[in-house]
């Protein structure tokens, strides 16, 4: 993907979803949080808006797509408050490729979903 590019995992791109189940015995609250893309001389670093080596990761949680930006590294938002017992909730991911880099390296970026006790 190049420069200013865009890819999202839902359906007309490139249609991976990721589904995660409350198998616990307690309703759960879901949570998710991106890093830094690491790799090469320069890392990416992610924000709200794409600039030169910053990139924008998003998230949503219906097949609506409507994307939450998750623009602080490390930082959890909130997927889903209410998962009942049993229940699943599929996620779906973005990439907004910076406008421009100094290095041109391959590049990770890892994704965390967290549940905690509602």
């Amino acid at each position: 993907m190049g420069l200013s590019g865009t890819k999202h995992s839902g359906p007309g791109d490139l249609a991976d979803v990721e589904t995660y189940e409350n198998t616990g015995n307690v309703d759960e609250e879901f949570r998710v949080k991106t890093s830094t893309a690491t790799g090469g001389e320069t890392p990416w670093t992610v924000g709200s808006t794409i600039n030169t080596d910053v990139f924008v990761h998003s998230f949503a949680t219906t097949t609506g797509l409507t994307w939450q930006i998750l623009d602080d590294a490390d930082t959890y938002e909130t997927a889903s408050s209410t998962i009942i017992q049993n229940a699943t909730v599929d996620f779906y991911f973005k990439i907004d490729t910076p406008s421009g880099t100094s290095v041109y390296d391959a590049k990770t970026i890892t994704i965390n979903i967290q549940a905690i006790a509602n």
